[in-house]
Order: C-alpha cells, then structure tokens, then sequence
C-alpha cells in the first residue's frame, strides 16, 4: 500500500510536534498522528530505485528530499496538502543527491554522490570539485562550524571550505 515504507530507511528528520520524516527506498513519507503518508512519489511508481531518497531537510513548509536518480526535490506543504517539484534546480546537474541542508545564514548545501557539492547563495550556485581541491567528489555530509565555513566529509577525506575567502583546504589521512 501507499502508506508502507518498504525497504531500507535511510534518513530520518524529526519535526516539532511528534513529526518523523522518513526517507526511504521507495519514497518519503511523514508519520503523524499514528499515520504514514508518503509524499513522494505521489503516484506508486514501479521504478523503485528511482524514488530512492536518501536525505531529507525541513524548513517551515519546505521539504528537501534528496534522491537517487531525480536530483533535488522541493516539496511545499500547504494546509496539510503537498506540492512536489522534482528536479527543482536544473542547474544541478547530478541527479544523486547524497545530503541537503540549509545553513544559517540561508545558503542550500548539496552534496552529491560523485559530482562534489553544490552551495547556493541568495540566486547564485558554486559548485566545488576535486578540481577546485575538494577531497572527493563523493560526499557524505556538510557541517557549518561557528565561523559559518563549512566542513565537508567525503569519501576520500576532510574539506574546509572558507565562506569569505572561498578557500578550500584538503584534509587527508597522511595530514594526522
């Protein structure tokens, strides 16, 4: 049924007022009130590797679920009722979402499986690869430290990214 998480869960993002977001194998889905409602796909989709999410951020009524194969989802929720637009930023490329978040300061941090990660600020993106030094283009996940720089884990080691220099520093295991 529509209402199942079936498979693996691969992330989980809690919201106020006994709220789990579930990203899933086939789809995401909200647990509330003693329910599960999946909300993308909205439609059963047989292809299910394509509705893979693998990570999830809410913001207010904005929904970010990163998938496998269809890039980033913006999902709005609006009384109760939600609105899907996949692939929302065409300017990003890769279609495997790894990790989104937003920062602070209001930048969308994505990271992706194989094409680096992607910040946007205010309507401006810059994306960062191994070719601008970034450890891997593989990426697991993003923290925005106290400074609002960015520590970035990919799978070949540690990347600092300066937010005022636009300086990115590598950091692997032979660096201790």
């Amino acid at each position: 049924p529509e209402s199942t998480v079936n498979g693996f869960i691969t992330s989980l993002f809690p919201e106020a007022d006994s709220i789990l977001w579930c990203a899933s194998r086939n789809g995401l889905f909200v647990y509330k009130h003693d329910r599960m409602q999946r909300i993308y796909p909205l439609k059963n989709d047989t292809e299910e590797e394509q509705n893979t999410c693998r990570i999830i951020f809410v913001e207010k009524d904005t929904i970010w679920a990163g998938t496998i194969s269809k890039g980033l989802v913006k999902i709005i929720r609006q009384n109760g009722n939600y609105q899907c637009f996949p692939n929302t930023y065409g300017n990003i490329p890769i279609k495997d979402i790894s990790f989104v978040r937003k920062t602070g300061q209001g930048d969308l941090l994505v990271g992706t499986w194989g094409g680096g990660v992607y910040i946007r600020h205010k309507e401006t993106w810059r994306h960062l690869t191994e070719e601008d030094g970034l450890a891997d283009n593989i990426v697991f996940a993003i923290y925005e430290d106290s400074k609002n720089n960015y520590w970035i884990s990919t799978y070949n080691g540690l990347s600092h990214f300066n937010t005022t220099t636009h300086f990115l520093t590598k950091y692997e295991m032979h660096d201790g």
